[in-house]
């Protein structure tokens, strides 16, 4: 059995073979045409009955051919060998013709057959290459054909042998084209079978990675979250001086790690393809500003000066991710205030109104370390820094300005950088983004300048796992007079949400017993009074598809831990502004949900 298997697999007598039907099935049309036109030059030559009866056994043989190259024969031994008969018989359909034309006796007509036969070889080779025993099967009626034609010539020996050799010597060219043909193509079929398992070995290497270094921001976002809401909810107590200095390096450096992770999570969505811009309105101006405003005390402690320059068009709303501009600003931002011991630190924002786009052009200027040419080759690099002893010296993962470059492409600009070493460096920030319409641009503004109320008294459901992290939101909440109620599942913030009232509902996503978007659905699906309560999530879950599992869920918002004291009583804050309501009905609930997920 193993035997016959090999031999059939020698011969091509397997799936090679079936592999081949579809593009013969597909031929058809182009040999009974060929057919078609043989037919019509030959009824003066031959006679219309011999015409018409060669073409009958010619469609007959191509009817055959097309059933039995159908999907329904693919797969089996007998359907496989009528193929072959199939093949083989209308293959022997075009020898016929030659012949019929060799029978008139005629000079011309035996020149025609014999360029005929010649002409189904190349035929055969180009149509039958891929595989041998194919090609074997519809060459033969044609080769056999040419070797006998020169013994029914009326020739002496000499020329009856130099025809025999002029005719071997075409079959062997025919033959040699047609084993170099095949040897090609199993060699393009070798190449090409090793490309996709190496591909697919790369791909699936790269899932993997994607999925473990998501899984791993889960888990470290989750002690993380405990790390920087107890250290925010103590600053906000009395200490002393020693204590608030060490409060303060426990917030700084987990603020390192929080960047840290953030930053290859957001490795993992480039590289997976799944990195989504948002596209709100908002206003430059104020989203650079604020990046300034929240590095301005970092460069007064390190004796920097730092100014912030902005044109009044920078005021305009445009449409775009307003959390991933404040990133890459904030990302330079941080750089020039790593890079730069003396001097000055300073931030511009121009922007050009053109049509329905404004040309926005942010630069960070320093009079820090600096690099070369070479290092400015590699700076945009993934995990590059100017030279081993910067990375000793002021740390980074070297994922930051990759990052920021990469953002920047896909919001449809350019991040470049300009330096000279140990006189400073300049990077340029270049977007054109769509301005938004000025009738929404007044209803933007009238909502954002509404007041914002006091959180104290609310009421707010917490449901949470997580010990460390109850304790974090209590703290946080408590502090500021918020009453809070806390369950451990979905299935008892449910229970929860139908027997009393709240201003809003805090839902970590990953719970025992009931997951936090399960239960988010039967609150909406109830019908009771906290069916449009405000709802958010919060939770470790920071890709964009578990914000829009969130969403489809119903809820409001999605806030990412870690979280901090003021990301936290803004998402209450806002909550309570807006009133409750279903979410499809909110837009800016949803804007405010990224909003606090970019920060978080």
């Amino acid at each position: 059995m193993t035997g016959s298997a090999n031999l059939a697999a020698l011969l091509g007598f397997d799936t090679e073979f079936d592999a081949t039907a579809p593009e013969t099935r597909q031929k058809t049309s182009e040999r009974v045409g060929i057919s078609a036109v043989i037919v019509a030059g030959s009824i003066p030559v031959i006679g219309l009955q011999s015409a018409v009866v060669w073409w009958a056994f010619s469609l007959l043989s191509e009817a055959w051919m097309w059933a039995s190259t159908g999907p329904r024969a693919y797969g089996k031994p007998a359907a496989r060998a009528q193929r072959l008969a199939a093949s083989f018989m209308a293959s022997l359909s075009w020898v016929f013709i030659g012949l019929i034309y060799w029978a008139t006796g005629q000079e011309s007509s035996r020149l025609l057959t014999v360029a005929l036969m010649a002409g189904i070889l190349l035929y055969v080779v180009k149509a039958c290459y891929k595989n041998i025993l194919h090609l074997l099967v519809c060459a033969l009626p044609p080769s056999v054909c040419i070797l006998l034609l020169p013994l029914s010539y009326r020739a002496s020996g000499a020329k009856l042998a130099t025809l025999e050799g002029a005719m071997t010597l075409l079959i062997g060219f025919t033959v040699n084209s047609a084993v170099s043909a095949h040897q090609h193509h199993r060699r393009l079929r070798a190449t090409t079978r090793e490309l996709t398992e190496k591909r697919e070995a790369a791909e699936a290497a790269s899932r993997a990675k994607s999925e473990f270094l998501a899984n791993m921001s889960h888990e470290i976002r989750t002690p993380l979250n405990g790390v920087m809401g107890i250290a925010g909810a103590l600053a906000q107590t009395r200490l002393s001086r020693g204590q608030q200095e060490m409060v303060h390096l426990i917030e700084s450096s987990a603020s390192n790690l929080q960047v840290l992770v953030s930053d290859i999570l957001d490795l993992t969505r480039i590289e997976s393809g799944r990195l989504e811009l948002g596209a709100e309105p908002f206003e430059p101006l104020a989203a650079v500003r604020a990046c300034g405003d929240l590095f301005r005390d970092t460069f007064c402690a390190k004796g920097l000066e730092f100014t912030f320059r902005a044109d009044p068009a920078a005021s305009l709303l445009v449409l775009g991710d307003a959390a991933r501009l404040r990133q890459i600003v904030c990302n330079l931002l941080s750089n020039a205030a790593k890079f730069t011991e003396q001097g000055a630190v300073t931030l511009t924002l121009s922007a050009e109104a053109r049509e329905d786009r404004v040309r926005l052009v942010c630069k960070v200027a320093d009079t820090g370390i600096g690099f070369d040419e070479a290092t400015k080759a590699r700076l945009f690099e993934r995990f590059e820094q100017a030279d081993g002893s910067i990375t000793r010296r002021y740390g980074g993962s070297g994922l930051g300005l990759a990052i920021s470059r990469t953002l920047a492409k896909e919001m449809g600009g350019s991040l470049t950088a300009e330096s000279d070493p140990g006189r400073g460096s300049c990077f340029t920030l270049a977007l054109e983004l769509p301005a938004q319409p000025a009738a929404a641009q007044g209803e933007d503004g009238a909502s954002s300048s509404a007041a914002v109320p006091d959180v104290a008294g609310l009421r707010v459901l917490l449901a949470e796992d997580h010990p460390v992290n109850r304790r974090v939101v209590e703290l946080i909440l408590g502090a500021a007079g918020v009453a809070l109620t806390c369950v451990e599942n979905g299935a008892e913030a449910v229970d929860a949400a139908a027997h009393a009232q709240f201003d809003l509902i805090l839902m970590d996503m990953q719970m025992p017993v009931m997951s936090g978007l399960e239960a988010i659905r039967l609150i909406r699906e109830s019908g009771g009074p906290m069916s449009r309560a405000p709802i958010y999530t919060l939770t470790a879950n920071a890709l964009p598809e578990h914000a829009q599992a969130s969403a489809a869920a119903g809820a409001n918002g999605h806030v990412t831990k870690p979280i901090t004291p003021a990301a936290l009583l803004e998402a209450v804050r806002r909550a309570a502004f807006e009133g409750g309501g279903h979410p499809a009905g909110r837009r800016s609930d949803a804007a405010v949900g990224g909003a606090l997920a970019s920060r978080g």
